[in-house]
């Protein structure tokens, strides 16, 4: 199981994510609605991944979602 780089969170102009496979377990980072300009975000075949934090609300421009692969079952509203 792995955790996201604290770098990555520093990044805040980043529009495209790619974070398949890399074993996340229960909830995503939550610095991830830090990320704010992203457009795409792929969380795919993160077996293990089983919930998204609240503060994917605050990825407002976020176009694509990729969760296939994972446990997630709800999306922040």
């Amino acid at each position: 199981l792995i955790s996201v780089p604290d770098r990555l969170f520093e990044m805040n102009s980043m529009v495209h994510l790619s974070l398949e496979k890399c074993t996340f377990a229960g909830m995503l980072d939550s610095r991830i609605g830090s990320l704010v300009h992203l457009r795409s975000l792929s969380l795919c075949y993160n077996h293990l991944l089983t919930a998204l934090p609240p503060s994917m609300t605050q990825l407002t421009l976020l176009l694509k979602l990729d969760l296939r692969g994972t446990l997630v079952t709800a999306i922040p509203a």
